[in-house]
């Protein structure tokens, strides 16, 4: 099995133990389909603009700490809806996996 840490947000406190909560679900859902091990599930409340968030900064710090090269998302916006910050998980060697999107390789190749 591959070790993969999954990671949840939701943008506003309303509502958000049931968005994160689903969030999470349909990963691990997902990752079981795939044959994917989570290891970790991280998660925040709070703005997609920027990466200062506590779960995803102790996210990025484990990941890089324990040589976890996979970061599970119910989708892309929900780790970041700055691509340029997407684009730095991407180039530090982390593989980002979407539970609805398809993520082509030319999005990353395109640049900032």
């Amino acid at each position: 099995m591959k070790k993969t840490v999954i990671y949840a947000r939701s943008a506003s406190k309303e509502n958000s133990e049931q968005a994160i909560e689903m969030q999470v679900n349909t990963c691990k859902e997902f990752a079981k389909s795939k044959g994917l091990e989570v290891s970790y599930v991280y998660y925040d409340v709070g703005s997609g603009t920027n990466t200062k968030r506590p779960g995803f900064q102790t996210m990025i710090s484990d990941v890089k700490a324990h040589g976890i090269k996979r970061v599970l998302v119910y989708s892309i916006d929900r780790l970041s809806r700055n691509r340029n910050d997407v684009m730095e998980c991407w180039a530090n060697g982390i593989e980002i996996i979407s539970t609805i999107e398809s993520i082509p390789p030319e999005f990353f190749q395109r640049g900032c």
